[in-house]
């Protein structure tokens, strides 16, 4: 897997339009044929990891989204077995309590985690502490079974 990091790095550019390096991944062959691209991944500059499809050699190319060159573009790339989180459940937890949480993604080590719920994170996927009550919805999601969810809640 290949995996980049850039904006993380310099998050702004004073003087750049648009005010980043918003760097744009391509992994080709070795005959030079272009086998994935990557530009953003949901509206965020980590890009999710590029796999090539069997050992062997591979060209990466990195550039930015504008054909822009300067010294502050800096970027730093991953190559190997690297985990990546695609997802989560639930997406947050009662502030106090101990939440575990369902992963889903490559190359992951575990696919739960117990997060001890005392301030938002960021990694590995986002999570909200809140003090209210959770309610999960409850399926069928029709008018006839509207679920009841006691105020205040989260």
């Amino acid at each position: 897997m290949i995996a980049v990091t850039a904006r993380e790095l310099v998050p702004y550019l004073a003087d750049a339009v648009p005010g980043w390096f918003q760097a744009v991944l391509t992994l080709y062959d070795a005959d030079g044929n272009e086998l994935a691209y990557n530009d953003d991944y949901r509206f965020h500059p980590i890009r999710p990891p590029l796999h090539g499809p069997r050992d062997g050699e591979y060209t990466v190319e990195i550039r930015d989204a504008l054909y822009r060159g300067r010294e502050d573009f800096v970027y730093r790339i991953a190559v190997g077995e690297l985990p990546f989180v695609t997802s989560s459940f639930p997406l947050g937890g009662r502030a106090g309590s101990r939440t575990t949480v369902h992963l889903t993604g490559w190359n992951l080590r575990a696919t739960r985690m117990t997060v001890d719920a005392k301030h938002p994170l960021a990694a590995p996927a986002p999570f909200i502490v809140d003090t209210l009550p959770e309610a999960f919805e409850r399926s069928p999601t029709t008018p006839r079974y509207a679920q009841r969810v006691k105020l205040p809640s989260s």
